[in-house]
């Protein structure tokens, strides 16, 4: 009992800063950590449902569990109309799921839920990759060349932070360079998710590494306008990213247990 309450009491410290920080940047509260009330009532659904979002995602709180609405009412200085509004937000996105006898919980993700969002995002990412080896500009392939070179450097210094910044805008970039619209709007719904598990990947030392020399093998084919290599490359990329992370998980989901 004495580290439950203890793990609730850091949950809620690191919440307080997170939820100031982040609505502070949209709604100019008060920077301090009780102080987490919003000013603008215009976009308040919004930003309770992205502040719960963000700490599912910084796995504040855990897969599996008990998202409590008086709890979280607390903790945000908000009604509990507008909590059961965002949860059940979060339940259509797939964040959060509502059992019987119990309420809504953190969803968990199964190795075999995680194995196909990545053959999905592989196929989608592979195309994009394709398509920016035809159509992007020699600017583009420079901004790209240098985002690589400062994932080389975040890599080297272990720095996840700009690491993990600097990945989701390299794959912006390739979005970007791609030209399709329809494309880019399927890979961007999967971008929140695929932030959560990349920030499990990313804390294996050995796959960060790997993955640099992979992403720096699909610049190269990139700016050789290589279109099939690019594309392989990028989906040979991703399948190995999943596999990567499901034994993140299983490892964080070990400790948690710990």
């Amino acid at each position: 009992m004495a580290c439950e309450l203890e793990a609730e009491k850091r949950v809620d410290t690191i919440l307080g800063c997170q939820f100031t920080a982040s609505l502070g940047e949209s709604a100019g509260i008060v920077n301090t950590k009780q102080d987490i009330s919003v000013e603008r009532p215009s976009s308040l659904r919004d930003q309770v449902v992205n502040n719960l979002r963000q700490a599912i995602v910084s796995r504040l709180f855990a897969p599996g569990e008990r998202l409590v609405e008086r709890r979280m009412c607390e903790m945000l200085g908000v009604s509990r109309t507008l909590v059961r509004e965002a949860l059940r937000q979060l339940e259509a996105e797939g964040w959060v799921r509502i059992l019987p006898n119990r309420g809504p919980v953190v969803a968990t993700m199964t190795p075999d839920e995680v194995r196909e969002l990545y053959e999905v995002r592989a196929a989608l990412e592979g195309m994009a990759a394709l398509r920016a080896a035809e159509r992007a500009t020699d600017q583009e392939l420079d901004q790209l060349a240098r985002v690589v070179h400062t994932i080389k450097a975040a890599q080297l210094r272990g720095d996840q932070i700009v690491h993990r910044e600097q990945v989701h805008t390299f794959y912006d970039l390739l979005r970007s360079a791609a030209r399709n619209e329809t494309l880019r709007a399927q890979l961007d719904a999967m971008s929140t998710r695929m932030a959560w598990l990349r920030s499990l990947t990313l804390a294996l030392p050995e796959r960060a590494t790997v993955a640099v020399w992979e992403e720096t093998l699909l610049l190269d084919a990139l700016k050789a306008r290589d279109a099939e290599g690019a594309r392989r490359l990028c989906e040979k990329h991703m399948r190995a990213t999943g596999e990567a992370a499901v034994k993140a998980l299983s490892k964080a989901d070990h400790d948690e247990l710990a």
